[in-house]
Parts: C-alpha cells; sequence; structure tokens
C-alpha cells in the first residue's frame, strides 16, 4: 500500500513537471540566496501551513515546489513538511512526506526548481478553497512572483527609511554648522580687556 502511494505521489509530480516546462517565459525566476521569511508567503500558502482537512497530497507537492522556488533547502522543506503534517486534520502517513522529500533532494541535485501550479490552475488554489486573495494577489500570476514582490516592497521601505534618516542626519548637521559658536566669558573679558588696552594706548 505504502509503495503504491508513493509512486502515485512520484507519478503525480511528474505531470506537474511536464506542465511547468509549458509555462511561458514570464514563469522565470532568479533563486533567492536564502530562505524567504513566511510573512511573505501568499495567502494560499498560509493557508496551507495552517493546517487542511482536504487536499492534502496536492499541498504537499506545492509546497515542495514553492518552498524549493524560495530559497528553502531539502532539510529546510523537510522540517517544515513535518511541522505542517502536524497541524493537518488527519496527517499525511510519514512514508508519503518521508518519500516526497527524498525525491526532492535527488532532483535538485541535477535540476532547477520546479514553479508551484500557477494561480489560474483550477486544479488547486480555487478548488481546494484556499484561494483567499489580497491586494498583491491581482499583480502576480505564480505563488512565487508573491514572495518576490513582497521582498521587494520590503527592500524599497527599508531604503526609504534609509534615505529618510540619512536626509534628516544631514539636516543637523547643516543646522549644527549655522550656529555660531558660543564665546565663554574668559573669551568675552579677554577681547574687553584687550579693546580697553587698545583705545588707551592709541596715540589720538
Amino acid at each position: 500500500e505504502a509503495n503504491r502511494l508513493i509512486i502515485a505521489a512520484f507519478d503525480h509530480t511528474m505531470k506537474i513537471e511536464e506542465e511547468q516546462k509549458k509555462q511561458k517565459k514570464y514563469d522565470e525566476f532568479e533563486e533567492f540566496q536564502e530562505a524567504a521569511p513566511q510573512e511573505y508567503f501568499p495567502p494560499c500558502m498560509q493557508e496551507i501551513l495552517s493546517g487542511l482537512d482536504d487536499g492534502k497530497k496536492r499541498s504537499m507537492f506545492v509546497l515542495t515546489n514553492f518552498l524549493s522556488c524560495v530559497g528553502y533547502t531539502g532539510e529546510g522543506i523537510d522540517e517544515v513538511l513535518h511541522e505542517w503534517n502536524k497541524r493537518n486534520a488527519e496527517p499525511l502517513r510519514e512514508v508519503l512526506i518521508e518519500g516526497q522529500v527524498r525525491y526532492h533532494k535527488s532532483r535538485s541535485k541535477t535540476a532547477n526548481p520546479i514553479l508551484p501550479p500557477n494561480c489560474s490552475n483550477m486544479m488547486y488554489y480555487r478548488e481546494m478553497g484556499i484561494c483567499k486573495p489580497d491586494g498583491i494577489c491581482s499583480r502576480i500570476k505564480n505563488p512565487v512572483h508573491y514572495v518576490r514582490r513582497k521582498t521587494w516592497i520590503a527592500q524599497q521601505g527599508e531604503k526609504g527609511k534609509k534615505g529618510k534618516q540619512e536626509k534628516e542626519s544631514k539636516e543637523k548637521k547643516v543646522k549644527k554648522e549655522k550656529i555660531p559658536k558660543k564665546e565663554s566669558i574668559v573669551e568675552i573679558k579677554t577681547k574687553i580687556n584687550a579693546t580697553i588696552f587698545w583705545m588707551s594706548s592709541d596715540p589720538l
């Protein structure tokens, strides 16, 4: 029974791979240098990670491909899948999780990550009841693009914050330079005495 389930899982993954090969150039992506924070994940992935009643097998394939595209290593994917499985109403058999992770690790050594199904694929997010779009979703075609856009927005925010701080620092520096230096009482007395001396010694 376990072997039959694993074979079925692999067959399903192969179908997904064939589908991804047909996707447009728009779906090409740059690899993430490190694992993206989960708060950058799209609503559909957040729904999956919160635990499901149905669609767990499809979700496992979707999660595996998604995580591999947003910087997660084989060990990281293994950890996320096992934690996710605990949240499911009826967890998947461990043999399915382990088989999926082993397959992904062996494949990742010789091939690039595969994008998860596009948002428009009716067999997945909408049919599973986990498509709950927000303001960003209307601008992307794939869950991975959501993370890229969210990351870009965060980076722009950091640049803006840094630029504001640099501007305020420059303004303070200029303001400080414009403020005349206050003379000490000793310096004032010295100048007064010098003036008196000069006036008293003036032959005129």
